[in-house]
């Protein structure tokens, strides 16, 4: 078993060979040309009503009727950018040929061992949820079902944190390609509240969504209780990706 797990990660990750020496390389993604960066913002107001939007949603919906508990700002947004990101892919004509798509997730497991690590604690202690879907009954049933989804893997914390932690790694390789939307960063890290003694940043990014097309979520630099995140897209998927965006929540009010 041991033996192809390592074959798994080798394939995964790839490998090179240094003084007859194997060794897994680092995951570097090429950077694809005509990427443009945005930064969008949505305050404390408009993630309500985004919330209740969706909880009103559920009950229009075969697939979530049952559902009797409302999505969270954190869930409501991401299954909202999740869709607007599917739509405009195939608006842009940047849609693959391959009908899954993925959301990752990754946890913050501190709070949640028992007994629970502190926050000082500054080691890895994330696991990764994902998520997978068809693409197109994705897009058919929309946001609400893309949020129970979301909600749905969320709540199987409760069941323990660590669940299922030993075939997590191999879990990802095995998962089918397509188009995935991971989630780097979270509000509640207090990026904006951080201050090394030279003062609290006025912009933080994530390098790296450059290559790896996540979404940086964070709290927000302007507004209390709201939230911003960062995307890189090609330049004719981001201007589909904002036109979506704003005309749904737009249409909220």
């Amino acid at each position: 078993m041991l033996k192809m797990f390592l074959e798994k990660l080798d394939r995964f990750m790839g490998s090179e060979s240094v003084s007859g020496n194997r060794r897994l390389r680092v995951m570097d993604h090429e950077l694809q040309p005509n990427m443009v960066r945005a930064t969008f913002e949505l305050n404390e107001a408009i993630g309500k009503r985004l919330k209740e939007w969706i909880f009103g949603q559920y009950k229009k919906d075969e697939q979530t009727q049952n559902q009797s508990i409302p999505p969270s700002r954190l869930v409501a947004i991401c299954a909202y950018t999740w869709i607007c990101l599917l739509k405009a892919e195939a608006k842009a004509g940047e849609s693959n040929t391959n009908n899954k798509t993925l959301f990752l997730l990754n946890v913050d497991c501190r709070a949640r061992l028992d007994p629970p690590i502190p926050e000082t604690y500054v080691g890895n202690c994330v696991r990764p949820y994902v998520v997978i879907a068809d693409k197109i009954d994705l897009i058919r049933g929309g946001v609400g079902v893309a949020a129970k989804l979301i909600g749905d893997e969320i709540h199987e914390m409760e069941k323990g944190i660590l669940r299922g932690m030993a075939d997590c790694v191999s879990g990802l390789m095995e998962t089918p390609p397509g188009r995935i939307l991971s989630v780097g960063g979270s509000p509640q890290f207090g990026y904006y509240k951080t201050d090394f003694g030279f003062g609290r940043p006025k912009k933080v990014e994530m390098a790296s969504i450059d290559r790896t097309g996540a979404m940086f979520l964070k709290d927000s630099s302007n507004v209390d209780g709201g939230f911003d995140f960062d995307l890189v897209l090609n330049k004719q998927e981001m201007d589909a990706f904002v036109s979506l965006f704003f005309d749904g929540l737009n249409a909220l009010k």
